[in-house]
């Protein structure tokens, strides 16, 4: 999800319910391969405790919770785990963190707005204020 806001913390009720997707995350770390083993590492290096606060939110999750607004998984998400998941800040937060993970290779992002109590007012603003600085023209 990409959620443009002046305040980061505004983003966590709405962003909560995509971000208790990240239990997919935990289940792939759970994988026994060096390479998730270095995953893991790295995680932990840069984001110490993460994939607890991640393994919070994969204990309670259940199916019928998915991308719904104030489950009870989606309550044990912190800004972190929001932000793990979500890109949310300024548009110049935003287009900083857009540009970091192209760097990494990512080609594509989601904009899914099945939370947001303003999804047609969100997208106004990604396409005002974050496509036109990634146009090809």
């Amino acid at each position: 999800m990409v959620y443009v806001t002046d305040n980061k913390d505004d983003s966590l009720r709405e962003g909560a319910a995509l971000a208790m997707s990240v239990h997919r995350v935990y289940q792939l770390l759970q994988t026994d391969s060096p390479e998730v083993a270095e995953l893991r590492r790295r995680l932990d290096e840069r984001d110490a405790g993460i994939i607890g606060e991640i393994k919070r939110v994969y204990d309670a999750w259940t199916p019928d919770q998915h991308e719904r607004v104030d489950m009870p998984a989606g309550r044990l998400v912190s800004q972190r785990v929001n932000e793990f998941v979500n890109v949310v800040g300024t548009p110049d937060e935003i287009c900083e963190r857009l540009t970091e993970l192209g760097g990494l290779g990512v080609t594509t992002i989601e904009c899914a707005l099945y939370s947001m109590a303003d999804p047609i007012g969100m997208m106004k603003r990604i396409s005002t204020q974050i496509m036109p600085r990634f146009s090809t023209n």
